[in-house]
């Protein structure tokens, strides 16, 4: 498919959140691929729908110096033709009635901002950043009747999500826990769920790196 950026908003000093001029039916949580040409070659770069299904696509796309459609894309697009694959992937909701916990690490966040207004049970969302002008959608989350908790690493309220989790994972939690963000992240905090007595069943993830 093809479509226009109607719209490029920029959300922190690396991350930017563009609309495009077309709708799609998708499951929250998938995500669609940018086509880019390097070197002569097809390129595809995978971003998540950060959208509700059948409404205009927005994406959260991070800035990368060089990147194939980052660098092209983040900056004066508006009105840009992108072309592109999807929607695509099996991240999604596994059970909507469900208790769900949410952990994400930088623009891992996209898919949750899809998923988390479709959860019937009880949300928990648990987000770390370096630095405080990183986090995104903060405003949004607040507002939602969910817990939310962030934290940044390098300044501030320091720490990683994973003390998030150590100190709002519930005992004998029986929802479906959701991770997503860089894969160092993502392995450290599966060990810990499981080791904290978490069904690998109850576990989903997907990388960003």
């Amino acid at each position: 498919m093809k479509a226009k950026v109607v719209e490029a908003k920029q959300l922190t000093p690396t991350v930017w959140h563009l609309t495009l001029d077309v709708s799609l039916d998708f499951l929250p949580g998938q995500f669609i691929s940018i086509l880019g040409e390097k070197d002569g070659e097809e390129v595809r770069k995978p971003y998540s729908l950060v959208s509700q299904p059948g409404k205009k696509v927005e994406l959260c796309m991070k800035y990368l110096e060089g990147g194939v459609v980052s660098s092209q894309l983040c900056a004066d697009c508006v009105d840009k033709e992108i072309a592109f694959l999807g929607p695509m992937g099996r991240f999604k909701l596994q059970d909507a009635s469900k208790d769900c916990i949410f952990i994400a690490t930088g623009a891992g966040i996209a898919p949750f901002h899809s998923m988390i207004p479709h959860v019937k049970g009880n949300v928990t969302l648990l987000t770390g950043y370096r630095f405080a002008d990183e986090v995104l959608y903060d405003d949004e989350f607040k507002k939602m009747d969910i817990e939310y908790h962030s934290i940044t690493s390098r300044e501030g309220k320091n720490g990683y999500v994973q003390s998030l989790v150590k100190q709002h994972l519930p005992d004998n939690f029986k929802g479906d826990i959701y991770i997503c963000g860089n894969f160092d992240m993502i392995k450290e905090v599966k060990a810990l769920l499981i080791e904290k007595g978490i069904d690998k069943k109850q576990i989903h993830f997907e990388r960003y790196n």
